[in-house]
């Protein structure tokens, strides 16, 4: 890298050459150094446009070559600075307000443990210490999912503090945690939802109804305005889903388009419509609400759905939640023999990985189909195999001769082409 206004600057353990790196012909305006060591050339950004900065942190450079090495971190950095830095990078990037409180609320449970086991600096946590830790989230009553989310978020932590040289190296990045198998759901039947959609009131049944026939989740919902519905979209419409998720956007990030049931559309006309910003589903007057007008309520509806399932008399009806008319969505798709196109297009999966979680095999249809499995249908339709005796060396020999006396029978031979004569010709022609 060529520098341009170049002055030397002699120190105590290496000679340094001042000045401005130049890149497509136009010079920075940042000061940067030219320094030899260990045999290579370095050249390296100062990150200031004052020179006398730049003389500074020249200097502390040159410190650090007297320690070792200018580019290996001390190591004295604590796990409250690594746990600090990376928070900060989350939200530089700007990631959900509820992965941050998350993420936080795990570096306090980090800390206090640290705290208590005497250990201070990041380059002190080895492998022993991460499984202890892990060990202390068990007895504290985390499931296995809980756990594997916490400890994925210390490798992570421990992964970018090396990145950014805040540890010299990552005692955790050979640690292999087990993913978790996912826990079974519930999961609505289809008599279930016809049951729930019956039972509720009215302004429920429309509610549920779109929590069913499109599988949305509750913040999709909530946050379902007029605009997102295309009626002039097909045949029934498409509801073109933006928000729903933290940050103001979906889950998934991206625009989701889901084609309205004709069921849904059946709901959908019966549902006074306002403007286009104006949500679709309003909660009722509440203390803060008094006219009404406010957003949906994920626990008021929620208790509106555990009544209602009991109502209906569903077994243990306290284990459902509003996720589960996802659970049966996915279901009933696998159930339609739906392609995975569509059902990922819908739910807002990437991998079909995701989606299988959700599918939901329903009694009925795995008795039928354990039932169509019949061995002795099977075998009426088999071919009966044909029996080959395996050839020897002796029959390849036996093979040969047979072959080789057929050529000579006279039954093989040619037929004789009789010669016919000039006197013979001229006797047929005359």
């Amino acid at each position: 890298m060529k520098l341009v206004g170049r002055e030397v600057v002699t120190g105590a353990n290496a000679q340094f050459v001042l000045g401005h790196q130049v890149s497509r012909g136009k010079a920075s305006r940042n000061w940067s150094i030219q320094y030899t060591w260990r045999g290579r050339q370095r050249t390296q950004s100062l990150k200031t446009r004052i020179k006398r900065l730049a003389m500074q942190r020249l200097h502390e450079i040159d410190r650090q070559l007297g320690d070792g090495d200018p580019d290996r971190p001390n190591g004295e950095a604590t796990i409250a600075d690594i746990i600090d830095t990376y928070m900060h990078m989350l939200r530089a990037r700007g990631r959900a307000v509820t992965t941050i409180r998350k993420y936080g609320q795990i570096g306090k449970t980090l800390i206090a443990w640290a705290n208590e086991e005497c250990i201070t600096r990041a380059i002190d946590f080895h492998e022993p210490e991460f499984w202890r830790f892990a060990k202390m989230l068990a007895d504290m009553g985390n499931t296995e999912r809980t756990r594997y989310t916490k400890l994925i978020f210390l490798k992570q932590i421990w992964k970018h503090a090396q990145k950014v040289k805040l540890i010299p190296t990552n005692e955790l990045a050979g640690i292999h945690v087990d993913k978790p198998v996912p826990e079974q759901q519930p999961c609505f039947t289809p008599g279930q939802v016809v049951a729930i959609l019956n039972q509720a009131d009215p302004f429920h049944r429309q509610v549920f109804s779109f929590l069913a026939y499109a599988g949305l989740r509750f913040g999709e919902l909530r946050d379902l305005t007029w605009s997102q519905i295309k009626l002039d979209h097909g045949t029934q419409g498409v509801i073109e889903l933006r928000r729903g998720g933290s940050g103001d956007r979906t889950k998934g990030r991206r625009l989701r388009r889901i084609h309205i049931h004709p069921k849904l559309r059946e709901v959908i006309d019966q549902i006074p419509s306002s403007g286009p910003g104006d949500r679709v589903f309003e909660a009722p007057a509440s203390t803060r609400y008094p006219e009404g007008g406010g957003p949906l309520k994920e626990r008021r509806l929620l208790n509106t759905l555990k009544r209602v399932c009991r109502e209906c008399g569903f077994k243990n009806p306290e284990q459902y939640c509003l996720h589960t008319f996802r659970h049966g969505f996915a279901s009933m798709c696998a159930m339609a023999n739906l392609s995975h196109k569509y059902a990922l297009a819908w739910m807002g999966h990437r991998s079909s990985d995701v989606l299988d979680m959700y599918i939901e095999m329903y009694d009925s249809v795995a008795e039928e189909a354990i039932a169509g499995l019949d061995y002795e249908m099977a075998a009426s339709n088999e071919r009966p195999e044909k029996v080959t005796r395996r050839s020897t060396p002796s029959d390849n020999v036996r093979g040969k001769r047979r072959q080789k006396r057929r050529s000579r029978s006279p039954a093989n031979k040619p037929a004789r082409r009789w010669k016919v004569t000039s006197s013979k010709r001229n006797a047929d022609d005359s």
